[in-house]
């Protein structure tokens, strides 16, 4: 079975930004044990977002139409330092939208909670159902693979990994050497820095061959002309 989700909007969220500027918000999708798909970044409208993005979840193997749930995180993209970017989750489970759904996108409107469990803003949404499913794993041609924090399964109660800033969903460019270790720098003593040595010896060595010769010739040069 396929669930096709419109992402249409938020309203009124929390801006877990606000030391540093305007909100700047992705929706993250999942359904059980399932993988998980993002939308895009919504960078204009701050606590009011527009995404009305299509995503596309297949319901995961071991999991029942009558007991699946679909979960919902919104957060903030490429947090900075002390901010946590979580900014509301929401739950739907499916039963209570399977039949309409059948027939049709089905509009919900979901209170969004805070990590706190206290509810703040509003999540539009637009289901459907399609019982053709499409390979298991695979999200519709605008669902966006999960990023970093988002490989697995949803976390026990909600404990949700956004201790460290998050990569930024696609279109945002990373920090230089982001994910990658910066070269190691030549330590007195290593391979690399006798290497370095022992070239700058045989260096000095060849300049003061060629100089010496240089000398020599000059010398034979002078006293043959005033000879």
């Amino acid at each position: 079975m396929q669930v096709e989700i419109t992402i249409v909007s938020g309203r009124t969220l929390k801006n877990v930004n606000w030391q540093h500027g305007t909100l700047k918000p992705y929706a993250v999708l999942w359904i059980d044990s399932g993988p998980k798909c993002t939308s895009k970044v919504d960078t204009v409208h701050d606590e009011d977002p527009i995404w009305d993005e299509k995503i596309s979840i297949t319901l995961p193997p071991t999991s029942r139409p009558d007991t699946a749930v679909l979960y919902m995180d919104i957060v903030h993209a490429n947090p900075l330092p002390g901010t946590k970017p979580l900014v509301g989750s929401a739950q739907l489970p499916l039963r209570d939208v399977l039949n309409e759904a059948r027939s049709g996108k089905v509009p919900r409107s979901l209170k969004l909670k805070r990590p706190s469990g206290r509810p703040h803003g509003k999540l539009e949404i637009k289901i459907g159902v399609n019982d053709h499913p499409m390979n298991y794993g695979q999200v519709g041609p605008q669902g966006q693979p999960a990023y970093y924090g988002y490989g697995g399964p949803p976390p026990q109660q909600h404990q949700y990994p956004y201790g460290a800033p998050a990569a930024p969903p696609a279109g945002y460019p990373s920090a230089y050497g982001y994910g990658a270790p910066r070269p190691p720098v030549p330590v007195h003593g290593s391979p690399r820095a006798s290497t370095a040595q022992t070239s700058n010896r045989g260096m000095d060595a060849n300049t003061k061959l060629a100089v010496g010769v240089a000398t020599k010739l000059f010398g034979e040069t002078f006293k043959s002309v005033f000879n």
